[in-house]
Parts: structure tokens; C-alpha cells; sequence
């Protein structure tokens, strides 16, 4: 699925984005990496409670920088979050693994030649990340390039999604991803 022509919105009918794990397998275009969102569930505003107003937010962005590193975008009692992966390199195609808790997002990359798992275990607050009623593939509704989910902010391609409820170690969804894409095979000569 080519995000860089439209986006795309999945209902989570009754899963909860404090309680959920994905594995994306994506391909970056060809050229340069644009930052851009890969999964957005990511919403502010603002409540007003007796004359105060509170800013309010749900959901969370997973997303490129552009340097090639994922990054994600959250919300906390001190504002607005983003946290890089700078230790953690993609390549052209990758599979990664997003897993939500009440109190942690763990973005995961995997290398299936030399059997790696590189992770990103980011602190949330449970009352910044609850429940979102879809996720949105390729945009989100808040982000710095766009303010509306139909806004095409990512350069690549979508080749297999997997949406679970319930956070799932990273070594599993490993294996599962294995399932995915295939064993990669190195032939050699």
C-alpha cells in the first residue's frame, strides 16, 4: 500500500491505544527520508473545568525523522513530548514493533540477518495516552507538517500490518514477524 498517494484509518472497535501492540513492515521511498508519521493516533485540545482551561490530549505518533531514526510523539503533564531512537538506524524496508502500556511505549526494530532486537522503552502518563477511537496510517490529526489525519506525511510503502490488544514482549513479536515477511535467506556466490 503506497502511503505516499493517501493514508489510511483502521477502527479499533473496543482496543484501547494504552493497551495494544502493532508490528508494521514498511519500505522508505527511494531518495531522500522525509520525516513523516507511520502511525498516528496522536489528538490535543483543550477542556474547560470551573473558568480553567486544560489542555487535554490522547493517543500517541510513531513516526521518521529525517535522519532516518523512529521517533515518537506523546503528550505529558510538562507538554509536548517527542522522543528519537538515535541509537536505533532503519533501512529501506524494516519491520518494527509498537507496544503500548499505561505507563511505557516501547518502539522496536528488528534485524532478522544478525538477530537483533533494538528497542526504545519511552515513560508515559496514562491520562495523556487513552484510548483513541482509530488509528491512522501515514498522518494524524496532530503533528508540526499537519493538522488533519488525510494529510499525506509519510514517504514510503505499507507491505503487512498486524494490530493485537494487549502488550506483547518484543522477542514475540519478533517471531511473529518472522511469520510476516518470511525467513530472509542469504544465498551465497
Amino acid at each position: 500500500l503506497n502511503l505516499i498517494s493517501g493514508n489510511f484509518q483502521v477502527p479499533l472497535d473496543g482496543l484501547n491505544t494504552s493497551n495494544i501492540s502493532t508490528l508494521i513492515d514498511f519500505e522508505l521511498a527511494d531518495g531522500d527520508i522525509d520525516d513523516g508519521i507511520i502511525m498516528g493516533c496522536f489528538a490535543t485540545g483543550e477542556e474547560t473545568i470551573d473558568s480553567f482551561n486544560i489542555e487535554t490530549s490522547e493517543g500517541f505518533n510513531i513516526g521518521i525523522t529525517d535522519r532516518g531514526h523512529l521517533f515518537c510523539q506523546t503528550f505529558g503533564p510538562n507538554g509536548d513530548s517527542i522522543d528519537v531512537a538515535h541509537s536505533i538506524e532503519l533501512s529501506k524496508r524494516n519491520l518494527i514493533a509498537v507496544s503500548a502500556t499505561e505507563s511505557f511505549i516501547t518502539l522496536s526494530v528488528f534485524d532478522y540477518f544478525n538477530s537483533l532486537v533494538r528497542s526504545l522503552e519511552i515513560p508515559v502518563d496514562k491520562n495523556y495516552i487513552s484510548s483513541t477511537s482509530v488509528l491512522n496510517f501515514g498522518g494524524s490529526d496532530t503533528y508540526f507538517r499537519s493538522t488533519n489525519h488525510y494529510d499525506t506525511t509519510f514517504s514510503g510503502s505499507l507491505n503487512n500490518l498486524a494490530i493485537f490488544s494487549g502488550y506483547i514482549e518484543e522477542e514475540f513479536l519478533k517471531e511473529l514477524g518472522e511469520g510476516m515477511i518470511s525467513n530472509y535467506v542469504f544465498n551465497g556466490g
